[in-house]
C-alpha cells in the first residue's frame, strides 16, 4: 500500500501538463494522496496497538476516516489514471508517440495504487474479523502477534483464567467493533486471578434482530448451564470479562443441570487443559503491548509471595497429574 502509494505521488511529479489548471489539480492530488495514506497508515497502527478502543466515539471515528482514506486513494488513483489515459491518446492523435513514456508509466503505477488499496482494504477487512485478541475489548475480537493454541502464550494474553456456569444470558449490545453477548456466570475455580461469586462476562458476536454474528476461529456461543473453562480479558468499559475470541480460549466442561457435584469438580480439575493452563501459568509469556501499558492484570510476577508459592504448588501437581496422562506430550 505504501509503495503503491508513493509511487503515484512520484509519478505525477513526472507528468507536464500544458495547462496550469491542471498543473494546480495535479499538485492538491499529490497532497491528497499523501494525507491518504498517512490517515490509513495512522489509523491501522492505532487499531493494531490498543489506543483506540477505550473510548468507542474515538473508534469509530477513527474506522470512517480510514474507511474515508481508502476510498480517497482508489478514487484518486481512478481519476490519475484516467487522466494519463487521456494523455496517452491524445499523444498518438497528435502523432507524438515518442512523448508516450510518461502517461503509460502513469497509468501503470495508477494501476498498482488501486489494486494495492483495494488489497490493503482486504486485509483490513479481514483481521477486524479474525480472531483479534487485542486490548480488553479487541477490534473484532482479541488478535495477537501469539499462538494462543500454547498455554503459556493464552496465560499471557489473558487477565483472568477460570472455570466458571453459564447461569443465563444477561442481553446483546452494539458496539464499534460489533455485537457482544452478555452473560452472568458463577466462578467455580480461578487459574489466573482471584474472582469469586456472580460475574458478568461477555463474548462478541451475537444475534441482533434476525441477524446471528460470529467470529471466526472463536468459540461457538455459550450456553446456560453449561460450565466452561475460559480465558478472559477485563473490560474497563463495563465492568465484565470479554471471552478471548479463539477457540483456545474455551473449553467445554459440562452441561449439566443445577449445581455442579463435588465428582464434578474433581472431573474438571483433572481436565487436560486445565492442567496444562495450572502448569504455565507461573511461565506465562505476557503480551508486550500489555507491558508498555501497564496492563499486566494478575500476572505471575505480580503476585504476593504467598500466592506465588500456591500458584508453584498446583503448578507442580498438575505436572505430576499430566505425566500420569499417557495420550499427552510433556510440556517443558
Amino acid at each position: 500500500m505504501i509503495i503503491a502509494g508513493l509511487a503515484t505521488i512520484m509519478c505525477v511529479d513526472n507528468i507536464h501538463f500544458s495547462m496550469s489548471a491542471h498543473k494546480t489539480f495535479l499538485h492538491w492530488c499529490r497532497i491528497s494522496l499523501l494525507l491518504s495514506i498517512l490517515l490509513v497508515i495512522f489509523v491501522t497502527f492505532m487499531n493494531q496497538t490498543d489506543r483506540l478502543d477505550a473510548v468507542p466515539p474515538i473508534a469509530r471515528f477513527a474506522d470512517a476516516v480510514q474507511g474515508f482514506a481508502i476510498i480517497s486513494i482508489l478514487f484518486l488513483g481512478s481519476l490519475l489514471f484516467l487522466l494519463g489515459f487521456m494523455q496517452y491518446v491524445y499523444r498518438l492523435i497528435e502523432n507524438k508517440k515518442e512523448n508516450t513514456a510518461l502517461p503509460l508509466q502513469f497509468m501503470f503505477f495508477g494501476v498498482i495504487s488501486i489494486v494495492g488499496m483495494i488489497l490493503c482494504w482486504g486485509i483490513i477487512g479481514y483481521t477486524n474479523k479474525s480472531i483479534s485478541i487485542q486490548s480488553s475489548s479487541g477490534k473484532g475480537g482479541i488478535m495477537l502477534a501469539v499462538n494462543p493454541t500454547q498455554p503459556h502464550h493464552l496465560l499471557g494474553a489473558s487477565h483472568n483464567v477460570f472455570i466458571g456456569k453459564v447461569l443465563a444470558q444477561s442481553g446483546v449490545t452494539d458496539s464499534a467493533t460489533g455485537p457482544r453477548t452478555q452473560y452472568s456466570l458463577q466462578v467455580l475455580h480461578n487459574i489466573k486471578g482471584n474472582l469469586a461469586g456472580t460475574i458478568s462476562i461477555e463474548q462478541e458476536g451475537g444475534t441482533i434482530g434476525e441477524m446471528q454474528y460470529l467470529i471466526e476461529d472463536a468459540f461457538p456461543p455459550l450456553t446456560p448451564d453449561s460450565t466452561y473453562l475460559l480465558a478472559t480479558r477485563y473490560n474497563v468499559l463495563n465492568g465484565a470479562y470479554t471471552v478471548l475470541a479463539h477457540k483456545s480460549a474455551v473449553k467445554l466442561l459440562s452441561i449439566e443441570h443445577g449445581m455442579n457435584s463435588d465428582a464434578s469438580m474433581l472431573q474438571f480439575m483433572a481436565d487436560t487443559h486445565v492442567l496444562e493452563l495450572e502448569f504455565s501459568y507461573p511461565n506465562e509469556v505476557l503480551l508486550p503491548a500489555d507491558l508498555a501499558n501497564n496492563r499486566t492484570l494478575n500476572s505471575f510476577h505480580s503476585l504476593p509471595e504467598d500466592k506465588k508459592a500456591e500458584a508453584l504448588e498446583r503448578a507442580r501437581e498438575a505436572k505430576v497429574m499430566l505425566d500420569q496422562k499417557p495420550s499427552h506430550t510433556e510440556i517443558q
